[in-house]
């Protein structure tokens, strides 16, 4: 893979450093040794670079360590000390390729251009063979980009992603007719012409929805970065429609759970492991006289019964150490007129995948007239 790099990234004036997973330098190209006076085979075997201060070091090390874990980062600067001591200020890019049937294969590619002027002269005479080669094999989809929208290169993953053979695509097709919705597409199109006055005008990623040759719509995450000193940007596009699905779910799961607690008799209520209320249902002001969101946040223990405080604890421990679903139990509870009141719980823990409690659910019923009931047939 590092030789395939080399001969794509040689023909740049940009300074190009390749990262491993292990957030090591394993390959600088020419302009990069030219700039600066350091060579890879100085730097391969080094912790301590050279070119930077301990401290940019570091800013470095974490925004490659964030690319790696998938958080793209804005465009940035820092200064460098060349091997004749003298500073210059580069401003890096940086881009993740992935691989994803060999993650530890992963690597983060940094470009940097040194900040002299607000005008530089651009070298469009990039584009080679070499490119065809290194992103053939990239388990991302990717696109190469030129300054009026088409794409002059794809490799096999954006064919699987898109449905269309390169044939079609390659020096024929612009990205905008990939994008389903209008609003985006605008918003897309004004990140376009920015990145190419600054990059940091605009985001460095963003989602998109993608309309496939078939018709059918999937959601992409877009990474996009301007390679220095030319007008082309490349892009990488994740498929992320199992995990927008996924999200909508679980926000209709939400949705469904609300509208069943809020239009509930009884009160529904989420207690913390350490005794807090973390939610609670509307009919918790029939209950006890307190609007529900007052009672978010505080301990259960003021609202019970002292005499009953232990009992309510030593079902939540049995729970815990019993490993049982759902207990339940009666006990009293203080009203905010001050009454005391009986309800009916039945307590169950939600479990991490580790078996850890992470929450208590409650369902409580005032059965306050039952007992009084009771207590008359008893004495009746």
């Amino acid at each position: 893979m590092i030789t395939s790099s080399e001969k794509i990234f040689s023909s740049t004036s940009a300074l190009v450093v390749i990262f491993s997973t292990a957030r090591k330098i394993i390959w600088v190209n020419d302009a990069f040794e030219k700039n600066l006076g350091y060579a890879t085979s100085q730097l391969i075997k080094i912790d301590r670079w050279p070119f930077f201060a301990a401290s940019y070091q570091e800013q470095f090390l974490s925004i490659i360590r964030k690319v790696l874990s998938g958080n793209p980062q804005e465009s940035f600067n820092t200064p460098v000390t060349c091997l004749n001591n003298k500073i210059k200020t580069i401003r890096w890019s940086t881009l993740l390729i992935s691989n994803n049937e060999s993650p530890q294969q992963n690597l983060v590619i940094a470009f940097g251009v040194e900040i002299k002027s607000p005008e530089k002269n651009i070298d469009s005479n990039i584009i080679d063979e070499g490119y065809r080669i290194f992103f053939e094999n990239m388990g991302t989809s990717i696109m190469f980009i030129r300054e009026d929208m088409t794409i002059d290169i794809v490799n096999k993953e954006f064919e699987k992603l898109t449905g269309y053979a390169k044939a079609r695509i390659e020096g024929k097709m612009k990205w905008t007719e990939f994008i389903a919705d209008t609003d985006t597409l605008e918003s897309m199109k004004k990140y376009h012409w920015r990145r190419r006055i600054d990059p940091g005008l605009a985001p460095d990623s963003y989602d998109a929805k993608i309309r496939r040759r078939d018709g059918t719509i999937r959601d992409a995450l877009f990474c996009v970065t301007m390679i220095p000193d030319t007008t082309y940007s490349l892009a990488s596009l994740v498929d992320i429609t199992e995990r927008k699905q996924m999200e909508e779910k679980l926000r209709e799961n939400d949705q469904l759970f609300r509208n069943i607690t809020e239009n509930a008799i009884d009160t529904i209520y989420i207690i913390t492991p350490d005794g807090n209320f973390s939610y609670m249902s509307p009919a918790w002001l029939d209950l006890i006289g307190e609007p529900a969101i007052q009672a978010i946040g505080k301990s259960f223990i003021p609202y019970i019964h002292p005499d009953d405080v232990q009992k309510y604890q030593e079902l939540l421990q049995y729970i815990l150490k019993s490993g049982e679903r759902a207990t339940s139990m009666e006990f009293r509870i203080l009203h905010c007129d001050e009454s005391v009141r009986w309800i009916s719980s039945v307590v169950s823990a939600a479990r991490d995948d580790k078996g850890n409690i992470v929450k208590y659910l409650g369902i409580a019923r005032d059965i306050t007239d039952q007992k009084t009931a009771e207590k008359k047939s008893k004495h009746s």
